[in-house]
């Protein structure tokens, strides 16, 4: 990600005196701070330079300009033109493979004419990094990607399932059925506020057929039964696959790792509130 305030880049700075950081780029003004509080701490910062492959979030727009930013780069002082990030997050849930396939290698064709021009100016690319989940056995099969950031597979969720068939979810939230006021209808302790629906992404009852969460309040989920494959009363506990991993996950302050139907293991989520 881009780095920008002071206060942050001087944690940045201080983080990379323990361990080997990059970030990326896509302005001049960033770079310059960059390069001045790297002096200032003593230390020499890995620098990407990102490009805009349709995802139209961060990233230069042209060929030119990422050339521009990777020369700033390898001559400020404290700064090391490390490569190169496109992300095509637009384009990891698309269901079908073929059009998922022909939409990624159209898009990221964009990264490959930053890459070229820049090794045509002269500048070695290190990595260029890329990919998402749905979208790890397309990307990485790109001559001009070093690097796969796919990472929500570990886990998985329902809108990667619909995309990704040789992982499985490995992550679910247990909730209380806590209400039963009709056949049709159970209720569960789990609404907004423990789980995402962001992207449409509907979480879903792990193991039943005939039961689908058809609404998320704040606090409750609203279950629509159509002759489930398990009675449901109050008090029963039932795993729900995450609708999004990714914004769910930041809600909770720790794993419970089970095995066999046992907890083996807490793990605190240690990046729990710390996006301020």
């Amino acid at each position: 990600n881009q780095v920008v305030d002071k206060s942050k880049i001087a944690k940045l700075m201080g983080l990379n005196k323990h361990a080997e950081v990059m970030c990326c780029v896509d302005s001049a003004k960033n770079i310059n701070d960059l390069s001045e509080a790297a002096q200032a701490y003593g230390v020499e910062l890995g620098v990407l330079v990102e490009v805009n492959v349709g995802l139209n979030r961060c990233g230069v727009e042209t060929p030119e300009e990422a050339v521009e930013l990777a020369k700033l780069v390898s001559k400020s002082k404290g700064l090391k033109f490390m490569g190169m990030q496109g992300y095509e997050g637009h384009l990891v849930n698309i269901a079908d493979f073929g059009e998922r396939k022909a939409a990624i290698e159209k898009d990221l064709a964009r990264l490959g004419k930053a890459r070229d021009a820049i090794e045509k100016a002269g500048m070695k690319v290190g990595v260029a990094d890329s990919a998402g989940s749905g979208s790890y056995n397309i990307t990485g099969e790109l001559p001009f990607v070093d690097e796969v950031q796919a990472g929500s597979y570990i886990f998985m969720d329902t809108n990667y399932m619909k995309v990704l068939k040789e992982f499985k979810p490995a992550l679910t939230l247990l909730t209380t059925i806590i209400s039963r006021p009709t056949k049709e209808r159970a209720i569960t302790n789990a609404g907004m506020k423990a789980l995402s629906n962001d992207e449409g992404a509907i979480p879903a009852p792990m193991g039943m057929t005939g039961a689908e969460l058809e609404e998320l309040h704040e606090e409750h989920g609203v279950l629509k039964l159509h002759n489930p494959s398990r009675e449901l009363n109050i008090g029963d506990k039932i795993d729900l696959i995450l609708g999004h991993v990714c914004t769910t996950v930041n809600l909770h302050d720790r794993y419970y790792g089970v095995r066999n139907g046992k907890v083996e293991v807490i793990w605190p989520i240690t990046g729990r509130g710390k996006f301020r």
